[in-house]
This record gives C-alpha cells, sequence and structure tokens, in this order.
C-alpha cells in the first residue's frame, strides 16, 4: 500500500476516536470484535478448495450479475463489505480500483458486494469512482452462504444510531441486524475457491496490492 493509502486507512482507523465515542461505546466495539475473532478464525480457509456458491444479483445499473457467468469470462476476486458508510470499506474499494489495470491484464475481475440498497450501491461506486461492478446482496444470502455474514447485538445497533448511521435506511428493514464480515475470496475459472482473507476487525483488510501479488499461479493466464 502506497503512502497516501496508508494515511488513508490510518485517518479511517482513527474515526470513531475522532467522534469521541463514550469508554462505555468503545467497549461495546471492543466486544463485538472479540466475539468475531473466532467466528472469523473458524471460517477463514474451510472454504478453499470447495466450489464457490453460485448466485445471481443485480449491480447499480439493475443488471442482473451471475457468478458462474463471469467466471466463463476469467477469475473473479470477490470482495465482501459492509457499506459506503464506512470509511475502512471506501479506503480498501479505493485501493481495489488503483490496482484494476493490474487485475484486467492478469485475466482477472473484481466483484464488490454489500447488502445496500442498490441506490446507495450506486452512490457509493460514483463518490469512489469505482470501475467495477457494486452488487447488492440485500438479504446476505450471498454472505451466509460464504460463511461471513455476521449478527449485530442490540447494543451494536444502538451504537450505530448513537453515530447516526441506520442500517434500516441503508440495507432496508431486513438488514438492521446483520453484515457481512470484511472478507475477499479469489476463485478461479474451475469455480473452486482458491483464496480467501476474512477479517474480524472492521478497521483491517487485505491490501490490494499485496495480495494481488500472492494469487495462486494455477489460477494466472498461462
Amino acid at each position: 500500500m502506497n503512502d497516501r493509502a496508508s494515511a488513508q486507512a490510518g485517518a479511517a482507523r482513527n474515526l470513531f476516536s475522532e467522534m469521541q465515542i463514550s469508554a462505555k461505546d468503545l467497549k461495546v466495539l471492543d466486544a463485538f470484535v472479540s466475539h468475531i475473532r473466532g467466528e472469523a478464525a473458524s471460517k477463514r480457509g474451510s472454504l478453499i478448495g470447495k466450489e464457490a456458491p453460485d448466485f445471481i444479483l443485480p449491480d447499480t445499473g439493475g443488471r442482473e450479475i451471475r457468478l458462474f457467468a463471469e467466471l466463463d469470462s476469467g477469475p473473479v476476486v470477490l470482495v465482501f463489505f459492509r457499506g459506503g458508510w464506512c470509511p475502512h470499506c471506501t479506503t480498501h474499494l479505493r485501493g481495489l480500483q488503483k490496482i484494476l489495470p493490474r487485475f484486467r491484464t492478469m485475466g482477472m475481475r473484481v466483484i464488490a458486494l454489500s447488502p445496500q440498497l442498490p441506490d446507495g450501491s450506486l452512490l457509493t461506486r460514483e463518490m469512489n469512482g469505482l470501475k467495477f461492478p457494486l452488487l447488492s446482496d440485500v438479504h446476505n444470502h450471498v454472505a451466509r452462504r460464504h460463511g461471513v455474514a455476521c449478527q449485530l447485538s442490540e447494543k451494536r445497533i444502538g451504537l450505530h444510531g448513537k453515530l447516526g448511521l441506520c442500517l434500516a435506511l441503508a440495507n432496508g428493514i431486513n438488514g438492521r441486524r446483520e453484515f457481512p464480515l470484511p472478507a475477499t475470496f479469489v476463485i478461479g475459472i474451475d469455480r473452486r475457491i482458491h483464496s480467501s482473507q476474512i477479517d474480524f476487525d472492521y478497521s483491517r483488510r487485505a491490501e490490494p496490492e499485496k495480495f494481488s501479488n500472492n494469487f495462486p499461479a494455477c489460477i494466472k493466464p498461462i
């Protein structure tokens, strides 16, 4: 990650301290991270070598995108993010955009999923200058099938409210209690998952440049 991207990531990690969240609320965040730490550790690698769950989801233009159809054109980097409201997520998405030419040279496609409603995904795409598809997994069905859907406690939902975030508005009324863990899966043209990274810490993501340098040789163009 370059100096500018590192600075952006550092600024994003300081978001909550800048908002002067109380010590009590910070404990809620810490408890949430501790709770999902074990979940992420147990799920990491559990899908490696297995066939990726197929899906059909709408993009920001209303077009239906099917994973297996995309794999006919080459490997896919499948990214799960929480939403455009999350500064850590948008920093990561911009990092992916920066090295998108490298992915394309490798014959790979980037597809990002979040539980946002399509209008929110469109706004995220436009505000961050993204040229890859953002799909709306509104009810987290695809996230669940990949083992990265995370249930939110009432305390966590209440904390979001204090920060001015209404997940029911962003994700629909049925999406207020759940969002995906930050996760990246590399899926080969054989439809199998070759690599994955699942982060239990909401402030951390797979560094796009480092991650792209370690793609398995078996999914790179010959």
